[in-house]
């Protein structure tokens, strides 16, 4: 991971858990992961490395991580598995408390659902990109959640809850430190010339 001088940004601490893209000439800086994701598949730029910001320090400079495509697209999540549903919706309703205090570092999705083949049977899943499963760990740490009574994590696990079909009782996004709609295709390629996408 690298640490590079931050472009002139309004409030750069909003870039956390945005991308950059090296495009082996100069570095944008401000896209979503579905953004990311298109440079990578574009024949033009798919050469070119991207770069999760995963901070920002107070003096500007960003911490860099290269991700590949994979990481951008393929889905990862934690299972929180709960011997009682009242336990289960006591799980679903202290993540969203947590997140509302502290938000979350990157777009989560938390879904409460009973798992009628599985032991324990009453399931709070959270799921999100795999490149940002470390950061997701960290936040649960950091806000004092360790809800279930049994917990499993990956990217096959969560595959798994899927191909089981559950029967869903909610579901909802936590709150992120900031939320950026990805742009249409066009709009992201006409811009790669800019340093900053998101002044």
């Amino acid at each position: 991971m690298s640490t590079q001088p931050t472009p002139v940004i309004s409030d750069p601490q909003r870039y956390a858990g945005l991308y950059a893209y090296d495009f082996d000439g100069h570095i944008s800086y401000g896209y979503t992961a579905n953004e990311t994701a298109l440079l990578k598949k574009t024949p033009e730029y798919a050469k070119g490395q991207a770069l999760l910001i995963v901070s920002v320090d107070l003096e500007g400079r960003m911490a860099l991580r290269g991700v590949s495509l994979d990481e951008l697209s393929v889905e990862e999540g934690m299972i929180f598995a709960h011997n009682t549903a009242e336990s289960a919706a006591t799980s679903f309703d202290t993540l969203r408390q947590l997140a509302d205090e502290t938000p979350v570092p990157h777009p989560v999705r938390v879904e409460s659902a009973v798992w009628t083949d599985h032991d324990p049977p009453h399931a709070v899943v959270l799921s999100y990109r795999s490149h940002a499963s470390q950061n997701i760990s960290h936040w649960l740490l950091n806000v004092g959640f360790d809800g279930g009574d049994h917990v499993s994590c990956g990217i096959a696990e969560l595959s798994d809850f899927r191909i089981a079909n559950p029967d869903h009782i909610t579901t909802c996004d936590l709150r992120t430190r900031f939320r950026y709609t990805s742009r249409p295709e066009r709009e992201v390629l006409d811009s790669v010339h800019l340093p900053v996408q998101r002044p």
